[in-house]
């Protein structure tokens, strides 16, 4: 029996489950994906992003994120996804359909993606711009994140994370103040989301309170692909629309989800669900 179901679609309908199943001999359909390598890093950070979603509980939560460095380009992401797409190239390249262990493998990096977003760093006309690719549930849009300015404040605090000496700084920035800690033994100008543009890299930043918190957790100075996929829908949209319709998602998810039932012929309300971006404006 072949399943033609879309990967993200089984992946978003056992989104809470630890085990996809169906019955033995089932083939899904292959998602396509087609890595196109941009360049091979030479610095890769990994952050430990913990991040509160709901302010009523403060229930908090966490993530490994990598953040890539190259010559021409940064890519910022779910570490997890890195390990998703890299089965997934893997396996597309051996097989034309999936079987239920590759739906399981594959789900089993994708359903700990909690960062979201994939973003992408690049010189271009003299500055340093970002394009953002996201999704609204199942639909994929891609967005320059247009011009910004970071106004970092450099104070005489310092702190030791790991092996290296880190200094202070601060900003207000999207409605959020944030305090980071770099350090100048790695000169390069990078660090966690967009924020960037100090004498070192960033290993920790924070927003005074700790709703969102990247703390380096390793690095290391291998060669790494900083790749984008090919296939991305370039669904190209400005980026206040992006985040309107996401928060228009969070909101309303019974536009984008559906109806749900409690039992047969029991409409069950779908409530908001609860939504604290990085930046709140």
């Amino acid at each position: 029996m072949k399943i033609q179901l879309y990967l993200m679609l089984i992946f978003n309908i056992y989104l809470n489950a630890q085990e996809i199943k169906f019955p033995i001999g089932t083939t899904f359909q292959k998602q396509n994906f087609e890595k196109k390598e941009l360049e091979e890093s030479n610095t890769n950070a990994f952050y430990k992003y913990t991040y509160i979603n709901d302010k009523e509980t403060l229930k908090k939560n966490e993530a490994l994120t990598l953040l890539s460095i190259g010559k021409d380009y940064t890519k910022f992401y779910d570490y997890n996804r890195f390990l998703y797409e890299r089965a997934l190239d893997s396996i597309n390249k051996s097989k034309t359909n999936y079987t239920i262990n590759d739906i399981n493998y594959l789900f089993k990096f994708r359903r700990k993606v909690k960062f979201k977003p994939i973003i992408f760093g690049q010189f271009f006309d003299g500055e340093f711009q970002f394009v953002f690719q996201n999704n609204i549930h199942t639909n994929k849009f891609q967005y320059n994140y247009g011009k910004y300015k970071l106004d970092w404040k450099l104070n005489s605090n310092t702190k030791k994370i790991g092996n290296y000496y880190c200094k202070e700084a601060t900003l207000n920035y999207a409605g959020r103040k944030w305090i980071a800690y770099y350090t100048e033994d790695i000169p390069l100008s990078f660090g966690p989301y967009i924020f960037g543009g100090l004498p070192g890299l960033i290993l920790e930043i924070y927003d005074n309170n700790k709703e969102h918190h990247f703390s380096l957790e390793a690095i290391n100075f291998d060669k790494m692909s900083i790749y984008i996929d090919n296939l991305y829908p370039k669904k190209k949209i400005d980026r206040k629309e992006f985040e309107k319709g996401l928060q228009n998602f969070y909101d309303n998810p019974e536009e984008f989800l559906g109806k749900s039932y409690s039992s047969p012929g029991v409409e069950e309300l779908i409530k908001p669900m609860p939504y604290n971006p990085i930046e709140l404006k």
